[in-house]
Parts: C-alpha cells; sequence; structure tokens
C-alpha cells in the first residue's frame, strides 16, 4: 500500500519524545534543548533558512497524536521539525544566545516556511519498516551512504573541484593503465591521500607539477612507476600513508621516496597531463584524463637543439663583478654535459641580478629568501609601470612553490631531489629573459 503525500502545518506537528536520537523525553522542550546543543540543528535551520526550504527528496513520516485531533508526531524527520520550528519561533530555544541565533535566521528568510510536506501513516508500527529501513541500510536495501570516494566523484560531476578530486583523479589514472590491482585500490584511505597530496614535496617526488589535476613535468613512464609506489605505500595501513601522518611526516615520507630511488630522476619535460590507453573506459564509468599538451614559447621552440644556456645574441652590460662571472661562465655553458652547474648558476644569477636590482631602486631591509626577493622585484617593476613579457611569470615564480621555475623546484634540483636536463635549464632561462631585460636596463643606467 503506497501512502499519499499530505501538506501539513508545522504548528500541528510534535516531535517524537521517544525518537532513538535520545532517551526519552518529558516535553517538547526539552527535546528541543538537547537537539540544539547535541544534532546539529543549528546547521540544518542555517541551511533551511539560506535555501529556503527543506529537501525536496526527504519526506517526513508522521503519525496521529494520540490526544490531539488533526495533529501529529514524527516518525522519522525529527530534526528538520525541530529546526522549522525554531524557525518559526525562536523563543521556543531555551537560552537566550540560542533565540538571538534562530531570529537572525528568521529574520533573514524572504519566505517563511509554515507547512511542510509528509507522508501519514496510521500508526508507528506501520511507518517502522521504512523508517529502520532509512537508518539501517546494512542489508543494502536502503539508502546506502557513499563513501569519501563516491561522494568525491559525485562533487566532481558539478563542481569545479574538490578536496579529494586530484586524489580521485589519479586512482582512476591508475586503474586504467593497469598499476594496480582493483583490490588495492579499494584498500586507499581517499581522504589520507588527498592529505598527502596537499603537501608540495610529496606532489614533487611523484612528479605532479602543479597545485591540481594531473600535470606532470617528467616522462610518463617515470611518473607511473612513482605513482604506482606511492598508491602501493597509501594502500598500505600499516606503512607511512596513514591519517596520523602530520605535516613533517609527509616531508619526510617524500624525502624517503626520493632516496629509495622511486622519485623521477630527468625533470624538465614540457607540463603535461599524461596520456590514458583506455578502451573500456566508456563501460567501467572512468572519467577519462583529457590528453593536454602544454606548447612552449616561440623562444623554447627556436631553441630546440641548442646547447647553450644564454642565446648568442644576449649580452650584458653590468660591472658588478659577481654578476659578471656567473654571467660569462653561464653563457659558456654546455647545458647538456653540466646540466646541475648550470642550475648552480642560474639560481645564483637570478639572485645576484635581483638583489643588484633592488640596491638600485633603493629597497631598504633586502628579504633573505630568493622568492620574497623576486616578489619585491615585481613589486618594483610593476611600481615603476612596467607590465610587459615576463611579469605573469616572474610572479608566479615568486608565489607559487610548485611552479616549475620557483626557487623551490629549482632548489629541489640542486640539493638532488632530482636531475635537471638540458630542455629544463634552457626554458628556464627564456621564462626569466624578459624580466632579467627590464632589470638590467635599470642597473647599468648612470653606472
Amino acid at each position: 500500500m503506497v501512502n499519499a503525500t499530505s501538506i501539513v502545518k508545522i504548528q500541528d506537528i510534535y516531535l517524537d519524545l521517544n525518537n532513538p536520537r535520545y532517551t526519552q523525553q518529558q516535553s517538547e522542550s526539552e527535546a528541543i534543548e538537547y537537539l540544539i546543543a547535541n544534532e546539529d540543528v543549528k546547521v540544518l535551520a542555517k541551511h533551511i533558512a539560506e535555501i529556503g526550504s527543506t529537501s525536496p527528496l526527504e519526506l517526513m513520516a508522521l503519525v496521529p497524536h494520540s490526544k490531539i485531533k488533526n495533529a501529529y508526531f514524527t516518525a522519522e524527520g525529527n530534526r528538520r521539525l525541530c529546526a522549522l520550528k525554531l524557525l518559526v519561533d525562536p523563543d521556543k530555544a531555551k537560552y537566550e544566545k540560542d533565540k538571538a541565533y534562530f531570529k537572525k535566521l528568521k529574520d533573514g528568510m524572504k519566505l517563511k516556511i509554515t507547512t511542510v510536506s509528509g507522508v501519514i501513516f496510521k500508526s508507528f508500527e506501520l511507518a517502522r519498516p521504512w523508517v529502520e529501513l532509512r537508518h539501517d541500510p546494512q542489508t543494502g536495501v536502503g539508502t546506502k551512504r557513499w563513501d569519501a570516494s563516491q561522494k568525491g566523484r559525485f562533487n566532481k560531476l558539478g563542481r569545479a573541484d574538490t578536496p579529494n578530486a586530484r586524489a580521485l583523479d589519479l586512482m582512476d589514472y591508475a586503474r586504467a593503465e593497469g598499476l594496480l590491482s582493483e583490490a588495492l585500490l579499494q584498500n586507499i584511505p581517499i581522504t589520507t591521500l588527498t592529505r598527502f597530496l596537499s603537501t608540495p614535496d610529496v606532489r614533487s617526488a611523484i612528479g605532479l607539477a602543479s597545485t591540481s589535476g594531473i600535470e606532470i613535468n617528467v616522462q610518463d613512464s617515470d611518473f607511473n612507476k612513482a605513482l604506482k609506489k606511492f598508491l602501493e605505500d597509501a594502500s598500505n595501513p600499516d606503512g607511512a600513508i596513514n591519517s596520523r601522518a602530520n605535516a613533517e611526516d609527509r616531508k619526510l615520507y617524500a624525502e624517503n621516496f626520493r632516496v629509495r630511488g622511486f622519485s623521477p630522476k630527468n625533470r624538465g619535460v614540457a607540463i603535461h597531463s599524461p596520456g590514458i590507453r583506455m578502451s573500456s573506459q566508456a563501460s567501467n564509468g572512468l572519467t577519462p584524463v583529457t590528453q593536454k599538451r602544454v606548447s612552449a614559447g616561440k623562444s623554447a621552440k627556436s631553441r630546440d637543439k641548442d646547447k647553450k644556456i644564454i642565446p648568442s645574441g644576449f649580452v650584458s652590460k653590468v660591472k658588478d663583478p659577481v654578476f659578471s662571472r656567473l654571467f660569462r661562465e653561464l653563457k659558456e655553458l654546455d647545458a647538456e654535459t653540466f646540466s646541475f652547474a648550470g642550475v648552480y648558476l642560474m639560481r645564483a644569477l637570478i639572485e645576484q641580478a635581483s638583489v643588484l636590482y633592488l640596491k638600485k631602486m633603493k629597497v631598504p631591509n633586502l628579504p633573505d629568501k630568493l622568492h620574497l626577493k623576486l616578489g619585491a622585484v615585481s613589486k618594483e617593476l610593476q611600481a615603476s609601470g612596467y607590465s610587459g613579457r615576463g611579469l605573469k611569470a616572474l610572479n608566479k615564480m615568486a608565489s607559487d612553490v610548485n611552479s616549475t621555475y620557483s626557487p623551490d623546484t629549482i632548489g629541489n634540483f640542486v640539493h638532488g631531489g632530482a636531475i635537471p636536463n638540458r630542455v629544463y635549464i634552457i626554458k628556464l632561462w627564456d621564462t626569466f629573459q624578459p624580466t632579467l631585460e627590464e632589470i638590467l636596463k635599470e642597473i647599468v643606467v648612470n653606472k
């Protein structure tokens, strides 16, 4: 038998004093006090007030009141009813601070809610099987809660990004590439994986080059090997990737990952999303990761076969002895043979140029860290009216520690976290050159 839906006034519905959420209450006011204190009624009321209704997917289950004609008790929906009653009459709250909270919500509502949709059962016993089905879904017949992975997939359908989105993408990618068995993938706690991926050191260790999505600056095959090991570690409940790990633990994991030899060594590949071989993605419900290659700039394309870091036509008139020596040695260096030395010299050249420029601009109290120096350089350039090519890249180098050419990334090479190649060093120069040209003009003026 299907019970019809009815529209009932809120004032005609009473809280169930024997609701499973609490021990038996003596009065409705006691039940309201308990629900406010223990069952997130404030949060629920705020959502109802903002949306202007309760969820249309959830009806209340009502049974006739035993003593009052045309009145009802809630067999299902006690929290919702409590929130609605307080939005209608905030004075039903016991404490003044709670009354003020619900009054503010009430006053902010454009439309007042005075009725609800409910299904009326003749007795609690007739409603009981349906209430039990909703709150005890273990049999698989009732509503089954989503786990973190399933919730993340739902969120991704309608939102640009969610906390677990990248972890889900990585697991889908690993599944499509056959990196791990389904049994191991199912054993990975998605929220813990997300927490580790929020750590820049961890992302760098496995080859991720951006703060969101799957963008890498290593070969696909090297990334696959690193990702496979990372997910294997995550599937081990007794391993280093666990919910108890703090920020320092996550950094230590990244360092050990490199020491153990699992981190990709050769960096500097154009940033891209790894390709996916998915012949059955339509049937298995996977969302493909779109192939996206980030094109190199014109200067990078024209220098694909160059072995020198600094273009032959680029000259410096700066007389500072340290800068001049760095510039001369860097210009003579073979990027293919001396990739580590190139990164060392390049970082030193960038820092020395920044210091000379900031001193010329009479900036007091020069920052200690390079990314802060670069930020100060950007600020001075913009203050002087410069908005040309290179400024965007400079700002990214200064503010985004995960940028391919940030001081942190360069430092990772310097300290042996990865091995740079010729392409990376040349692109690093090409990225910084427009800014360097501008600040060198200022440095040599009136010298």
